[in-house]
């Protein structure tokens, strides 16, 4: 009697294809026999095509409830909450939309690729979103669900990355100024004026700002201990690669905490400095680049080309103090681990170098000299 399907043996298990389909599907048994008796039950039960990508994938990435996750952790790999919540957003933003109703097998990397080059996101949202999708499929392919991972054959994004640029002195003189009605007239408020102020001057990221307490002011040092950043998910925890660490403040920005602490309504020692709608609760992100932009053009701050963000005031610390600390104080004071990150935060004034190097000319100037 002829199968109303095609069986077919791939390595130590066996797959089939129904009439009219393209893909083969995975039974998971290596015995031929009990790979029949499986198809005929799902047949019965009217599960003869292929599981669908939103039904395969309606756990994932969900903090909790992901068995891919829990094997993670078990193999004590990291992978944060964050980073679930991001990758969660893919599924529900992207991939379910696009393909959560076709079988898995049926997924196709023309049809990735061909959707993904007309996304309007950067190459590296792409990127990330193909790699949580990646994640799935090879997850499916491990269960015995694909025959193989078709995401294999597909290539990522090139980078679009753009250089985040620094400030130049003159334009921090333009952001800071030492007139306070000019100041605030910038920044409208002495809380933003502040906050932008010792972030360049102490070159921490925006998530170590939103998360400084007062009682890690130290005033009597006149610096800030770096503790704690607010993450992604909005709770308060240490900081990137937990680089915990103590930086001195300038009289300038020490002088402008000291004003704001005099005005702001919570300055008790578990207080947060830049608070959002309460003393304990930190600002949203997209809160300082909706004060930072419009700084600028108060400013007559013209970017010309330029990516000026507010991380560039991180960059512009470390170009600035590279010129005259150590490298091993300054990666104390940035966080840094290695020369490598500094290098990349690093803008340097090439023509003011090229200066300082005037007494190498005679040196090379012997070898031309023929």
């Amino acid at each position: 009697m002829k199968m109303p399907f095609q069986l077919w043996k791939r390595g130590n298990y066996f797959y089939y294809r129904l009439p009219g389909e393209k893909s083969f599907h995975s039974t998971g048994l290596s015995s031929k026999r009990q790979a029949i008796d499986l198809i005929y039950q799902r047949l019965r039960e009217g599960k003869g095509t292929e599981t669908k990508l939103r039904v395969y994938a309606e756990f994932f990435f969900i903090w909790g409830e992901c068995k891919w996750i829990e094997r993670q952790h078990a193999k004590k790999r990291s992978f944060s909450k964050p980073m679930a919540n991001m990758r969660r957003g893919h599924l529900k933003n992207y991939l379910f939309p696009e393909f959560g109703d076709i079988p898995l097998s049926d997924i196709n990397p023309v049809s990735v690729e061909n959707w993904l080059i007309n996304l309007s996101l950067s190459n590296q949202t792409k990127n990330h979103i193909l790699y949580t999708l990646n994640i799935i499929l090879k997850e499916a392919k491990r269960e015995k669900l694909l025959i193989s991972n078709p995401l294999d054959d597909v290539e990522p994004m090139a980078s679009d990355y753009v250089e985040t640029d620094p400030f130049t002195l003159t334009e921090l003189k333009q952001l800071f100024p030492e007139d306070r009605g000019k100041l605030l007239e910038i920044w409208k408020d002495l809380k933003w004026a502040t906050l932008f102020n010792l972030m360049t001057a102490t070159g921490i990221r925006s998530g170590e700002a939103r998360a400084l307490a007062w009682k890690n002011v130290l005033w009597d040092l006149r610096g800030i201990l770096v503790l704690e950043a607010v993450k992604a998910d909005g709770t308060i925890r240490e900081p990137k690669k937990k680089e915990k660490r103590g930086i001195f403040l300038p009289t300038k920005t020490y002088n402008l905490l000291s004003e704001w602490f005099d005005k702001t309504p919570f300055n008790e020692s578990a207080h947060l400095v830049f608070y959002g709608l309460g003393p304990f609760k930190p600002y949203e992100k997209g809160t300082l680049m909706s004060h930072f932009k419009p700084a600028l053009e108060q400013a007559g701050i013209i970017q010309g080309g330029r990516k000026l963000v507010v991380h560039s005031l991180r960059h512009t610390y470390n170009t600035l103090m590279r010129e005259i600390l150590p490298e091993k104080i300054l990666r104390e004071f940035t966080g840094h681990r290695s020369v490598k990150m500094t290098d990349h935060y690093d803008h340097p004034d090439l023509e003011k170098r090229l200066k300082s190097l005037q007494e190498s000319k005679p040196l090379i100037e012997s070898v031309w000299n023929f």
